[in-house]
């Protein structure tokens, strides 16, 4: 928890913002106001699921232009709630995918926390067929 030490100087947080000082930090951080809460953090989010719990994508394979992706089966740890509209953050949570450079929001009815049965061969070479990658 870090304690509010006054309004921030950043003038790119002019009256939206404050200093605030976290234990172990040498200096203040500038925080927006809509980052910061009087009340601890959630431990559980939506799907029951927790801090740093290991999951499993299985949900169609994505390929953003970034390079990101998602693969059927790929496993992931949750990180944290959805960051992505209000309307679905309760239906979503973010997940850091080894070789990806940054979160990705999921939907929850796309993740299990049991690996996933592997795709017949059939099923495979359609989905390749479809994306255009065979």
């Amino acid at each position: 928890a870090g304690e509010v030490m006054g309004p921030s100087s950043d003038k790119h947080l002019h009256n939206k913002g404050v200093k605030v000082y976290f234990p172990g930090n040498k200096e203040y951080v500038d925080c927006f106001l809509y980052q910061i809460s009087n009340e601890a953090p959630p431990t559980h989010w939506p799907g029951d699921l927790k801090y740093r719990e290991l999951v499993f994508y299985t949900g169609p394979n994505q390929f953003f232009s970034s390079g990101n992706r998602l693969t059927y089966g790929l496993a992931g740890e949750v990180i944290g709630p959805s960051t992505i509209d209000s309307r679905v953050r309760e239906k979503a949570v973010e997940v850091q995918f080894p070789g990806n450079s940054g979160p990705i929001n999921c939907f929850v009815d796309k993740l299990t926390k049991e690996k996933p049965p592997r795709k017949a061969a059939w099923v495979r070479k359609a989905e390749e067929s479809a994306d255009g990658s065979s």
